[in-house]
């Protein structure tokens, strides 16, 4: 991989947060069905391949960050610096400006109330979501469902970067990484049993088995094997395209469920590793944790009754300009922070939204 920032992660986390609103907007748009499932053979949805892509990435650059800080303290004060700005800011503007827009386009649905908007924000203010909705201001609106869906994935990210931080701290990411080599095979072994037997009871940890998590963890222990043996993997735009192929067989033929989270990560990676894109402004954790309260809020004012492009292009516009917003008021005043800590490691900034 290359070992300075002239890479493609960030324009590869954008294209994949661009996956997620494509997917959202096919259901709170009205849409019966998205076009990729279809043409993956309902294996997999937008959103979903994309969360396994951010994850794959998120392992491989966090594990970047630890080896580069080796400071337990200093890693985790530039991991909560990536993470809880942007996450607060989506939660504030969520709670008080996209709730109280969707009630008032929303005849159907409840007040919005100020109680109930701080009860929304101080309940979910630990990052694992327990409040899913602003009062009732979604109530009548089809599909029914939380009004910020896609934040629930950042608390099994941060249960992630707890991963790296003991295994980093056990000298598992330096000389004894076979040990991180050996904890993912564990966890594959853990996948593989619910993939082929999903109803059997005691076959992978309560957590994984129940949450749902286990592919996204396989995908991020992926991307951490991949950055400490990137020197043997090597990167070429051949690895790239052999792991690209890769991923069309599974999409295309089948094995998705149970291959993905080793072939996707890889295949980003090598791919973002290979090129030289630089982007001036990264919005993707923006676009992120943003978009789905602005989905609603387009659902609500009607703009799906114009057709699917009119409703997916407005919304599109509204979360680009929130996205900036969140960046440039938000996210780079935090990450210059963060980078007054340690340097940045190579590939840009690690997060799911941006997962990464």
């Amino acid at each position: 991989m290359r070992r300075d920032h002239q890479n493609a992660f960030d324009a590869a986390r954008l294209i994949l947060a661009i996956f997620v609103f494509y997917s959202h907007a096919t259901i709170l748009g009205g849409l019966d069905g998205e076009g990729f499932a279809r043409l993956v053979r309902n294996q997999t949805a937008a959103g979903t391949f994309a969360l396994l892509g951010f994850f794959g990435i998120s392992g491989f650059l966090v594990t970047q960050s630890f080896v580069v800080r080796n400071n337990g303290p200093r890693f985790v004060l530039a991991r909560l610096l990536r993470i809880v700005p942007g996450f607060y800011l989506s939660l504030i503007l969520t709670a008080f400006v996209f709730a109280p827009a969707i009630s008032h386009f929303n005849p159907q649905g409840g007040p919005w109330q100020m109680g109930e908007a701080t009860a929304y924000v101080l309940k979910n203010a630990f990052v694992r979501i327990t409040e899913w909705n602003v009062g009732g201001v979604l109530a009548g609106m089809p599909p029914t469902g939380p009004i910020n869906g896609p934040l629930w994935s950042l608390f099994p990210e941060l249960i992630c970067y707890g991963l790296v931080l003991g295994l980093g701290l056990a000298g598992s990411l330096h000389a004894g990484r076979i040990n991180l080599l050996l904890f993912a095979l564990l966890v594959a072994a853990c996948h593989f049993a619910l993939v082929v037997s999903p109803d059997r009871e005691n076959l992978a940890p309560t957590l994984l088995s129940l949450s749902g998590w286990t592919p996204y963890v396989l995908a991020f222990l992926v991307g951490s094997v991949a950055s400490a043996y990137r020197l043997e993997m090597g990167s070429s735009g051949r690895q790239a395209i052999f792991w690209w192929v890769v991923v069309a067989v599974l999409l295309k033929f089948g094995g998705w469920a149970l291959l993905a989270p080793f072939a996707l990560p890889l295949a980003l990676i090598h791919g973002a590793g290979a090129l030289r894109i630089n982007l001036p402004v990264d919005l993707s954790y923006g676009i992120y944790v943003l978009h789905y309260p602005i989905l609603h809020l387009a659902a609500a004012a009607g703009l799906q009754r114009s057709g699917f492009t009119c409703f997916f292009l407005a919304a599109l516009l509204v979360t680009l300009i929130f996205a900036y917003l969140s960046w440039t008021l938000v996210e780079r005043p935090a990450l210059k922070f963060k980078l007054g800590i340690n340097p940045k490691p190579a590939g840009g900034n690690e997060t799911t939204g941006g997962s990464s």
